[in-house]
């Protein structure tokens, strides 16, 4: 199969099939966690909660440009003849899917942080804080992203055609400018997206989980090992370098928690996993793709670059699922609260549980 049919198998039956799936699920997410963030029993977990509405807003974003800016691209190549889209693509629809990948990218990193303080060093979070935090990430990736704009620009051409209605038809059309084309846009590019957007944001995510996943381990085994000793009412216990207030320790609720504390250990370790292995084949298939490997001797070298890049360009849709499916609805909470909102409620517990 030709890289261009290939290309177009990922942009429209493949890519607009999981870009719609996520637009449901995202949307789906958002609605879930509004409630969360109006129900009085819940509202204690409004601040993870907002967290959360946030990250769903940024890939539903997210997929609404690949859609537009890829997905019908390819399935209306006529279209990207007219000048509406052709400015679309070079002012709108190219810079802000940029901005909208690295956002993404970047608000798990800042929901991994929060996470890694909140059972870490326990610090009080504020929704004026969160969101105050999340516009000043978004606006950072803002500024960087500001030379994509300048990257195409809507030009008029003419058909090559020798006969036919087709003969010297005028069309529009996006192209590459000056900047576009120089040695400083290819630069930018590289240090930008796959040191800025991937390498470190794959290396923060791996080490802030890492550390959460040891805090979680010792402080189960830490609790298992004072449960089996005895039922202790109230004491203060020297652990680590730190003093745990154990106050009336029940032992079926410490067991709840505990199984809580290995549901998100084995998420963290999914999301850690999924997190790297999609954008570690999407960044080197970019950079072998920007590298240009059509100069090569052998065409068939840039035949398979082209062909892993068709996929490599899905990793950042399926990327914007996986968060969704991992962050949200394995969370009993969430669960709970998505039944509900069908009309499926399910009794509460007597012990209210994290998400």
């Amino acid at each position: 199969m030709s890289p261009e049919n290939l290309n177009w198998i990922t942009s429209v039956p493949i890519g607009m099939s999981i870009g719609l799936i996520g637009l449901f699920l995202n949307i789906l997410s958002i609605a879930t966690w509004s409630n969360i963030c109006r129900n009085p029993p819940t509202r204690k977990t409004g601040i993870t909660a907002l967290s959360f509405i946030i990250l769903g807003v940024v890939d539903t974003v997210t997929l609404c440009f690949f859609i537009a800016s890829d997905s019908v691209k390819a399935a209306f190549p006529w279209l990207i003849q007219t000048y509406a889209y052709a400015w679309f693509y070079s002012y709108i629809g190219f810079p802000l899917n940029f901005f909208c990948i690295v956002s993404s990218i970047w608000i798990i990193v800042h929901i991994t942080y929060d996470r890694f303080t909140l059972i870490t060093q326990h610090t009080e979070r504020k929704h004026g804080q969160i969101i105050r935090r999340s516009l000043l990430l978004l606006a950072i990736i803002f500024i960087f992203n500001l030379p994509h704009f300048f990257n195409y620009h809507p030009v008029m051409s003419i058909t090559n055609g020798t006969h036919g209605e087709n003969k010297g038809r005028e069309y529009y059309t996006y192209r590459a400018t000056e900047y576009g084309q120089s040695r400083a846009c290819f630069q930018y590019e590289f240090w930008f997206h796959c040191m800025g957007a991937v390498i470190i944001p794959i290396l923060l995510v791996t080490v802030l989980n890492a550390l959460l996943l040891r805090e979680i381990l010792i402080t189960s085994h830490f609790v298992l090992k004072k449960m089996s000793v005895s039922s202790i009412s109230s004491s203060i216990y020297e652990f680590d370098g730190s003093t745990v207030n154990i106050v009336q320790m029940n032992p079926s609720a410490e067991m709840k928690r505990i199984q809580n504390d290995q549901s998100i250990t084995k998420t963290l370790l999914g999301l850690t996993f999924t997190f790297i292995i999609l954008l570690t084949f999407q960044c080197v298939c970019q950079c072998l793709w920007m590298l240009h490997f059509n100069g090569d001797a052998d065409a068939r070298v840039w035949e398979t670059v082209n062909s892993f890049y068709a996929f490599a360009r899905l990793s950042v849709v399926v990327h914007c699922v996986i968060n969704c499916l991992l962050y949200c609805f394995t969370g009993t909470l969430f669960r709970r609260e998505l039944f509900k909102l069908f009309g499926l409620r399910k009794p509460l517990p007597s012990i209210p549980l994290p998400c």
